[in-house]
């Protein structure tokens, strides 16, 4: 999956590549990932995807002339458990299905590979397209939280 990630997968003029460290900053946001961006930072943000295994989906024909469009991955919080974040753009349907396929994939990976028995997904309470998407993905709602950006709803992937 890692070497898929270096290669680059792309469908028509979407590409999905490894995140690096200036991604987040070129996101267009949506207003909701705005909020959230606001609240927590730049700085904390970076520094959290900095320590992730992550990727961004971007646009274009041509390399130098694509557009980042949305970046995600995962974060090792202690043995076992990890946590995954996403940032977008207003995505389309295809954006928002190559986004999945690659969470999926990396979701996959922590399971099969490395031992992974649980992945948390924190959605705004407000959210109800975040934990449709997050439910899609096979999290299931475990309760409540708070957080810098307001009540968030804690969505859990746990492996059988």
């Amino acid at each position: 999956m890692l070497e898929s990630m270096r290669r680059g997968v792309g469908a028509g003029q979407y590409q999905i590549r490894p995140f690096t460290p200036g991604d987040l900053d070129q996101i267009a946001l949506r207003p909701d990932f705005a909020l959230e961006w606001g609240v927590v930072g730049p700085a904390k943000a970076a520094a959290l995807a900095a320590a992730s295994w992550a990727f961004t989906l971007e646009r274009g024909p041509n390399l130098g002339e694509r557009q980042v469009l949305a970046s995600a991955g995962v974060r090792l919080h202690r043995l076992g458990c990890w946590g995954a974040w996403c940032l977008a753009s207003d995505l389309d349907v295809r954006g928002w299905a190559m986004v999945r396929r690659m969470s999926l994939a990396l979701f996959t990976f922590l399971e099969s590979e490395m031992g992974a028995s649980h992945i948390e997904f924190w959605v705004r309470l407000d959210n109800a397209h975040g934990q449709e998407w997050a439910r899609s993905m096979g999290f299931v709602e475990t309760g409540l939280a708070s957080s810098e950006v307001g009540p968030m709803r804690v969505m859990v992937r746990e492996r059988d």
